[in-house]
């Protein structure tokens, strides 16, 4: 891939200058047949631009994250959707591997509730305490309450830093459902444990079942850190599927299940934009909208949180601005009381027992504004902050066993923000429900 970077890259270079020389051309001055023929000839560069992108990308970038120059160590947090934070859930693990020469070795494994800091490590801004509080720069396991991973994958560089005296080569993320997926590529593997892990069944097991089974949270601990460097060990040492492997990586990358951030600015600066990066997006023609969760129950219950959402365009304005309608649906399916452990369900120490109680952040389009929130009582005074651009609303939600609630806000675009209106949720241990209609321009 190293000896070809060179080829690829130049084909990119070419294909952008094509593409570039063709706009520049005044269709105008055209007979119908060659203006046609122009037309057909951008539309097919542009989609072979696509792939002659990534492929530029990924030759720059592989190789040398692969430790073709060196070896290199990356972080890779776990995280546990069973107790929701903005990007998946709190970090339940801590792998570190390392690359070297294109060969991955898992080379420590730590629980995420083991790094913690008594102020916070690298500087918070207003904003960020005001949204998500220090802990967000004080415990490794709340590094992914902001929605952000580029930021949430500095702090936990920095607390590993600060911790360790190591600097990361960069952080990976992926969550159960990603690890599931990859089972899907190398087949079922067994824990140090004796437990053996499939791809229908690992999800379930480490985000729930683990919890109904032991009682001992540090063994819990203990658990979770093993399955997960098992499936690892599985997949750098060549067992399995390797197009199936490459499949579900890219499906988990698309529902934001994997995310991967580099301390090199230049590799970084190659992420940006990627759905790898898991940036928070600023203001375009496309207006994006972010509904994140963060659990406010000191437990493993949001397991049972089930969550829909919907956008909508409910105006198109003079000044090219859209009024956006957006719905969230909450339900929670506890189940009885009396089988679950009081581990799971917090135990009262901060809610009653068996509630769901979720503070949701929602993220307005950059730019733009957050008009109104109601619920099932009418209109709801909530707090407002900024983040960067992006307004942001924070609300409470407390869910009793079978308890439902549907929130929706009224939200405004930034002028001559008319694209199809774009919605970024938190990914659950389920897939969330998630319906998206049209933007003015698509109807104009």
């Amino acid at each position: 891939m190293a000896e070809a970077a060179p080829v690829v890259i130049a084909a990119d270079d070419g294909v952008n200058a094509a593409i570039a020389s063709l706009a520049a051309i005044d269709r105008s001055a055209l007979l119908p047949q060659v203006g046609g023929a122009v037309d057909q000839l951008a539309g097919e560069l542009a989609d072979l631009r696509l792939s002659t992108a990534t492929a530029s990308r990924a030759v720059q970038l592989i190789p040398p994250m692969m430790g073709i120059d060196g070896p290199r160590d990356y972080l890779v947090l776990v995280q546990n959707n069973a107790e929701p934070r903005a990007l998946g859930g709190i970090v339940g693990s801590v792998l570190v591997l390392r690359a070297e020469e294109g060969s991955i070795e898992l080379v420590e494994q730590v629980a995420g509730n083991s790094i913690s800091f008594d102020e916070p490590v690298g500087d918070l801004t207003d904003s960020e305490t005001a949204i998500f509080g220090s802990q967000l720069g004080r415990f490794m396991l709340n590094v992914t309450s902001t929605p952000d991973f580029p930021r949430a994958a500095q702090l936990a560089s920095d607390m590993w830093i600060a911790e360790r005296g190591e600097t990361p080569a960069g952080v990976l993320s992926l969550d159960p459902v990603a690890l599931a997926g990859l089972l899907g590529a190398t087949g079922p593997v067994t824990t140090e444990a004796g437990l053996t892990l499939t791809a229908d069944g690992a999800a379930q097991y480490l985000l729930n079942q683990i919890y109904l089974d032991e009682p001992d949270p540090a063994q819990q601990d203990v658990f979770f850190a093993d399955a997960a460097a098992s499936i690892f060990s599985a997949l750098s040492g060549g067992s399995g599927d390797a197009q199936a492997a490459v499949s579900s990586l890219v499906q988990s990358s698309d529902q934001g299940r994997l995310m991967l951030w580099s301390s090199d600015p230049v590799e970084q600066s190659l992420l940006d934009g990627t759905q790898l990066a898991g940036e928070v997006p600023e203001v375009g023609s496309t207006p994006v909208v972010g509904v994140y969760l963060n659990d406010g129950s000191g437990a493993k219950i949001g397991y049972y949180l089930e969550v829909a959402t919907s956008l909508a365009v409910s105006e198109c304005r003079p000044d090219g601005s859209q009024r956006l309608r957006l719905k969230v649906d909450l339900t929670s399916a506890v189940p009885d009381l009396a089988t679950l452990p009081a581990y799971l369900t917090g135990g009262g120490a901060f809610v009653p027992e068996g509630t769901i109680q979720t503070n949701l952040s929602v993220f307005g389009p950059s730019g733009g504004r957050i008009l109104g929130v109601s619920g099932p009582e009418g209109e709801m005074p909530v707090l407002t902050q900024r983040q960067g651009d992006s307004p942001v609303s924070l609300i409470t939600v407390t869910l009793n066993p079978s308890e439902s609630m549907q929130l929706e806000l009224e939200l405004v675009t930034g002028k001559q923000v008319d694209g199809v209106p774009t919605l970024r949720t938190t990914p659950g241990p389920r897939a969330t429900v998630q319906t998206i209609e049209p933007g003015c321009a698509a109807t104009s």
